[in-house]
């Protein structure tokens, strides 16, 4: 039986459980307020991090290899983020390919992508995505390969598999490198092969509501000898961590640990100088080693890792299976829900999304709307020739909201999305 929807609730009553929402000065479920997307520290995980500082290039060593193993990799850079990762794999590629500068990139997709490949010093070209999907548009990517493309970005966006195996046929016998944005789906398969593994190049992201989180950081691995010894021979021009810089990361992974409860969230997201949630065009981005200090918050990370996955698999499954409705706009097959941070769906009634939004904002339930635009709508690229290309692109930027799956969510949270997911699909 259907729960009450929460429109027609009384105002200060949780939906589906008939007791009284917290109050405060600042409105309803102040107290409460569920992060979108989250990978939580423990007091043992802070200590690790301190750990690490003192153990420096061992704690580095140690996570390098387990990497390695994990992913089946020949070849591991652990770096400062995922996008310094994006950009030191580009330049491996032209370094081998010095007459070609094009990178093909989705239209719709974090705007650290593009950004990585102008600091990269190439020429980023956007190809829109298929109708309701995260992958491309094979008609348009085709066209757009008569060009005098380097590489080509695959991206498993929120840990929608790309279809790595039409792209590498696509792109066979070019001489185009395929680079794999895993940095959403670290964990994350597709019949049994791990995401960021089918590409000459993956990328993961330790970032902040990622899959697993060191609060920063970025990890590149490749099997393809040549750019493994192109990347080798880059690596000691690489710096370290500055020591300054990993203090801020230990303090920046303490109030995670402190503030990215539910009951203790609403703090930081009321500090607009965090800039939670917001998505930039950045060029001035650290490109450098990760640190001692993340390497010992990675500690036990594999372990950690897939219990993390598995809880946002069940979630994003109970989500799926107590609203019919969201099967139909959701894009994940029902076996891969769970593989990214969040879960997607699509909502392109403008009325029903705002109301559904604005309800969720009400009762502290983490959803989100993802990138204020496709790329097209950066201002950096205001003359690029592709600009006002990209239709499909536009309309994931603006129908496209995630759901928390993450293991802060309880199963009151979980009825509480149903209940407005019921409401407002």
């Amino acid at each position: 039986m259907n729960l009450p929807a929460c429109k027609h609730q009384v105002q200060g009553e949780t939906p589906g459980t008939g007791r009284a929402m917290p109050f405060s000065r600042f409105g309803p479920r102040l107290a409460y307020r569920l992060p979108p997307a989250s990978s939580p520290f423990s007091l043992k995980d802070i200590w690790n991090g301190a750990r690490g500082f003192l153990d420096g290039r061992a704690a580095l060593a140690r996570f390098e290899a387990e990497v390695r193993a994990f992913f089946h990799a020949d070849h591991v850079l652990l770096l400062s983020t995922a996008r310094a990762g994006l950009a030191m794999a580009l330049q491996a590629f032209q370094r081998m390919a010095s007459t070609r500068y094009k990178v093909i990139i989705p239209g719709y997709t974090c705007w650290v992508v593009p950004a990585a490949v102008v600091r990269a010093g190439l020429e980023p070209v956007a190809c829109d995505n298929a109708p309701y999907s995260f992958d491309y548009d094979y008609d348009c990517l085709e066209s757009l390969l008569a060009l005098d493309v380097l590489g080509v970005v695959a991206q498993h966006m929120f840990g929608v598999p790309a279809d790595m195996d039409r792209l590498r046929s696509v792109v066979k016998g070019r001489g185009i490198f395929v680079l794999e944005d895993a940095a959403q789906s670290m964990g994350g398969k597709v019949n049994g092969r791990l995401l960021g593994t089918m590409g000459d190049v993956g990328i993961f992201s330790l970032g902040r509501g990622k899959n697993l989180s060191t609060v920063s950081g970025g990890i590149l691995t490749t099997n393809n000898g040549e750019i493994g010894a192109n990347l080798a021979a880059a690596r000691p021009a690489l710096e370290d961590c500055p020591p300054l810089q990993e203090v801020v990361i230990f303090l920046e992974a303490l109030a995670m640990a402190s503030f990215l409860h539910p009951r203790r969230f609403w703090f930081p997201a009321l500090l607009p100088w965090l800039k939670l949630g917001e998505t930039l065009f950045d060029l001035d981005f650290p490109l450098h080693s990760l640190g001692g200090v993340q390497a010992g918050l990675s500690f036990q990370w594999v372990e950690r890792l897939e219990r993390f996955c598995q809880t946002r698999r069940v979630h994003a499954q109970y989500l799926l299976n107590q609203v019919p409705k969201l099967r139909k706009v959701c894009p994940l097959a029902f076996e891969e829900a769970g593989n990214g941070p969040r879960l997607p769906c699509f909502v392109a009634d403008d009325q029903a999304r705002n109301a559904l939004l604005r309800d969720a904002a009400r009762q502290g339930l983490g959803m989100a709307l993802t990138f204020p635009d496709a790329v097209d709508g950066i201002p950096y690229f205001k003359d690029a020739p592709w600009r006002g290309t990209l239709p499909e692109a536009r309309r994931l930027a603006r129908e496209t909201v995630t759901l928390p799956i993450h293991p802060f969510v309880s199963q009151e949270d979980l009825q509480r999305i149903v209940n407005l997911l019921q409401t407002y699909l």
